[in-house]
């Protein structure tokens, strides 16, 4: 059994996909799936039931989760340790982020910086932000790249870059368009698209309808945003985003508005101050890193 496997299996899990845990691990369904049977046969179980559509758990495999979860965590967490006596680690800096974020370039000018001063900065691309705050409570990452409306933990630090706000994305053929911005009142009849491995903005998007005065119909999908961007140019649904991630994302069948009734938020870097009084190369970096997004 390797940590490969169980990260593949742990992916599946959260995802309910063999093909979609293959998009995020940047690798083949035919890899992910050979992987998994030969976790299957060494345990001498079934861990999945395959169907059309997504892959279901069986008793055997509820269980193995429950195993592979500590499993893994733990194995993250001494690497994490060991990187502190590894000479070859000592000046790498730990980044998480959600994909679509470095896709965007938020993260270019930070690259530079830390590259002209003989760093480097090892980043990880993630689909959700749970991944994110994972990677933040676990010390898998040094600081990661988030919105400010997520954080809930007062241990955490944040340091904002800039402020954001939502947007409305649908297609070219809506009656939307006719309007110059939109609040959410203006969507109740909608059907709002929703990344459901993703269930911390599904969740703010229904409770900002709520303050609105009405319960959203939402349809949930495993999906990337590529994905996301064809079903709202076939006029059956919408989505509501950050702006930059609609700016990165949207295609040309589509188009978008600004939610104005949607408070603004901030995006910028969180951090563990007490994770970083232990790593002196990490807060030379965070103090550099303060001082160039000030200026």
């Amino acid at each position: 059994m390797t940590t490969d496997q169980i990260r593949i299996f742990l992916r599946i899990v959260e995802t309910k996909s063999f093909s979609t845990a293959a998009l995020d691990l940047f690798t083949t369904q035919s890899s992910v799936s050979k992987k998994i049977q030969q976790l299957e046969d060494e345990l001498g179980v079934k861990l999945f039931e395959r169907t059309a559509r997504k892959a279901k758990l069986t008793h055997a495999g509820e269980e193995f989760a429950s195993h592979a979860k500590i499993i893994f965590d733990v194995y993250q967490q001494m690497m994490t340790r060991m990187e502190h006596y590894s000479p070859q680690k000592k000046n790498v800096l730990r980044v998480s982020s959600e994909a679509i974020l470095y896709a965007c370039g938020l993260l270019h000018p930070l690259l530079n910086y830390f590259n002209s001063k003989q760093m480097t900065i090892s980043i990880a691309e993630r689909t959700t932000i749970q991944d994110i705050l994972k990677d933040l409570s676990g010390h898998n990452a040094d600081f990661v790249l988030i919105h400010d409306i997520y954080l809930d933990d007062n241990q955490f630090m944040f340091v904002p870059i800039q402020d954001e706000r939502m947007a409305c994305v649908f297609s070219r053929n809506s009656p939307l368009r006719k309007k110059k911005e939109l609040r959410l009142s203006d969507l109740q009849s909608e059907v709002f698209l929703v990344n459901h491995s993703d269930y911390l903005q599904e969740q703010r998007l229904i409770d900002n309808c709520i303050r609105s005065g009405f319960m959203p119909q939402t349809l949930p999908m495993d999906i990337r945003l590529s994905t996301m961007m064809r079903h709202i140019q076939e006029g059956n649904c919408v989505a509501v985003l950050d702006i930059h991630t609609v700016e990165a994302s949207i295609t040309e069948g589509n188009d978008y508005r600004p939610v104005v009734d949607i408070p603004e938020f901030s995006l910028g870097f969180a951090y563990d101050p007490q994770h970083l009084a232990h790593h002196e190369h990490v807060v030379t970096a965070m103090n550099g890193f303060r001082s160039f997004f000030a200026s």
